[in-house]
């Protein structure tokens, strides 16, 4: 019985991958990365580069998150957490969570959490490492998941004249919707949610 129960672990994938490693991921097709998320949980990170805010709008900015992800080989379909005019960011957003940092934090519970704000601070880049306190990110969305007015004109604006809303990595109260805005001209990180 026991050597049974070995062997049925051993066909699920032998345990949780070691941190920064890819692993092969659940029976679903998901790819379970770093920090021995859950099979079929899902991932979340801040680029390590930053960007202007013309981002060629949304699609290019998930464009980037997919491009941050292919780097370092975490494979998965990504959104940036992002709103113009035409979509909300929550909008943008699945129904596939839990999501995960790829040290294994569990962020948000479901798509609703993003509503509110996340478990803990997302301040965990692709590599796995740590970005610095205070970073900031794109973001275009107020609390709730919703279009702020300054968006980069969409995020297509690199103009020092435009603004755009942004979070704080490190504050869950202001993860995406800091007091003060950024010059459009600044080059700032964008989230990546898993899909």
């Amino acid at each position: 019985m026991v050597a049974l129960g070995y062997v049925v672990l051993i066909g699920c994938g032998g345990g949780p991958a070691a941190p920064g490693a890819k692993d092969s991921g659940g029976t679903d097709g998901t790819t379970a990365t770093d920090g021995g998320n859950p099979p079929g949980s899902k991932r979340i990170f801040i680029t390590a580069t930053g960007y202007t805010g013309n981002l060629a709008g949304s699609a290019g900015a998930d464009t980037i998150c997919t491009a941050a992800s292919d780097v370092v080989g975490l494979g998965g379909r990504w959104t940036a957490w992002i709103s113009t005019a035409s979509s909300d960011a929550l909008s943008r957003i699945q129904e596939v969570g839990p999501w995960f940092l790829l040290d294994g934090t569990m962020v948000f519970t479901n798509k609703a959490n993003f509503r509110t704000m996340p478990l803990a601070p997302i301040a965990v880049d692709e590599h796995g490492v740590a970005v610095a306190a205070g970073a900031v990110v794109w973001t275009g969305t107020l609390t709730g998941g919703i279009h702020s007015a300054t968006d980069c004109q969409g995020f297509t604006a690199a103009d020092s004249t435009v603004a755009g809303t942004v979070g704080i990595t490190s504050s869950v109260m202001s993860w995406t919707s800091a007091v003060s805005t950024a010059n459009c001209a600044s080059a700032l990180s964008l989230y990546c949610i898993e899909q």
